[in-house]
């Protein structure tokens, strides 16, 4: 989590916890509570069996992680000192699984969740295996139907846009350089060098348009990739949402 969260780019104070006790805040719940490092904080909440539990730990950093309304109320503490205050004891509550591919596949995701609870999960046991999938989680199966319905109409507008300005354009090009091809024609010209000459024309103007288009979109993509854009005053009204996200986005 340290290298996935790059921490200690994250810090704004103090240092990552070294020991079970200690615990990073935060930097806007720190503040909201008035804790500096090295002043106690006690954690209150109920074990993995259900029971009430406290816990104190030491403030030892405070940090910043751009994600808009978790960093108004997250604390970070090592795994051992969350297995001591849950009483979780060589257990975890969630293991993350990845797939090979570069997009998310909802339609193989539900189907290999739907065959792991029918082979493992045991609704009779408390502790039994439950596998879900991303649309699972909390407000997400709206965002993966949205993000595949927006994608969709994205594209159908951006074909039809481009096959009318294509097809347009074509048409113009050879009314307007109807009567140029019959001049040339007339004053000499081979059909064989007319075409030459216009694919010759064609070629170069594509070539630079590439050159252009791929120089502009490789600034803009280095900038949103090595910048990004800060949306973190949108996220501010978001108070129900459990999702993390960065409130930058980048490419």
């Amino acid at each position: 989590q340290v290298e996935i969260w790059d921490l200690e780019r994250k810090l704004t104070s103090g240092q990552l916890p070294n020991k079970a006790e200690e615990v990073l805040l935060s930097t806007q719940l720190a503040s909201r509570l008035n804790l500096k490092i090295g002043e106690g904080v006690t954690f209150i909440g109920s074990t993995m069996h259900g029971a009430f539990t406290t816990f104190n730990f030491i403030v030892v950093g405070t940090f910043s992680l751009n994600m808009g309304v978790l960093d108004k109320e997250m604390m970070l503490v090592d795994i051992s000192g969350a297995r001591q205050a849950l009483d979780m004891g060589n257990a975890s509550s969630e293991i993350l699984g990845y797939t090979h591919s570069l997009y998310y596949e909802d339609e193989e995701a539900v189907e290999l969740r739907q065959k792991f609870n029918i082979a493992e999960s045991d609704s009779s046991d408390l502790f039994s295996p439950i596998m879900l999938a991303l649309r699972d989680s909390n407000q997400m199966g709206n965002m993966v139907d949205m993000n595949n319905a927006i994608m969709g109409i994205i594209l159908g507008i951006f074909m039809a846009i481009v096959i009318v300005v294509l097809w347009n354009m074509g048409l113009m090009n050879g009314l307007r350089r109807y009567g140029e091809i019959g001049m040339r024609l007339a004053i000499g010209e081979s059909k064989g060098q007319v075409y030459r000459s216009m694919i010759l024309e064609a070629i170069i103007i594509g070539f630079i348009g590439t050159v252009m288009g791929t120089a502009i979109g490789l600034g803009l993509t280095y900038y949103m990739q090595e910048v990004g854009l800060d949306y973190s005053k949108g996220l501010e009204n978001l108070t129900s949402t459990k999702i993390v996200f960065s409130n930058v986005l980048y490419a």
